[in-house]
């Protein structure tokens, strides 16, 4: 499974296009592809792989950037989380297993591949499973 994570952009470089036309024109939509190759980076790096701990019932740390910041979560049993001093929406990717994420005694459903998005002033919430593996997002 492949989760793409990324901080929000108003650029977009448009490589191919499935021969789209614009609506307003009729023509081709315009691409980037000289624009796009100078911003991608085409070192081989030795190793691709980022290095995180997967203790269970607690955030693991996979990144923490400027732009947002990602945890990995091994559910076993309950895992409360206290969201009240994230000042954003957080996101939970189920990315093995399933759990079921409660919040003010609602119960919402999480299988492998399926995603909830919580609004920012969300305090308290727990999330229970036999053995998920969860993606944690915000801000």
């Amino acid at each position: 499974m492949l989760a793409e994570i990324q901080q929000s952009s108003d650029v977009t470089y448009r490589i191919y296009d499935y021969d789209r036309k614009d609506e307003r024109t009729g023509k081709t939509r315009e691409l980037h592809t000289d624009l796009a190759l100078d911003a991608i980076d085409f070192d081989l790096q030795s190793q691709y792989h980022t290095d995180y701990s997967r203790k269970k019932n607690q955030p693991n740390k996979l990144i923490n950037s400027p732009y947002f910041k990602t945890n990995f979560l091994k559910i076993k049993g309950v895992l409360t989380r206290d969201l009240s001093e994230i000042n954003s929406f957080t996101i939970y990717m189920c990315v093995k297993g399933s759990a079921t994420l409660t919040y003010q005694k609602e119960d919402y459903s999480l299988v492998q591949g399926e995603c909830i998005l919580l609004p920012a002033g969300i305090d308290l919430i727990t999330l229970d499973s036999k053995d998920a593996q969860c993606i944690e997002v915000y801000l």
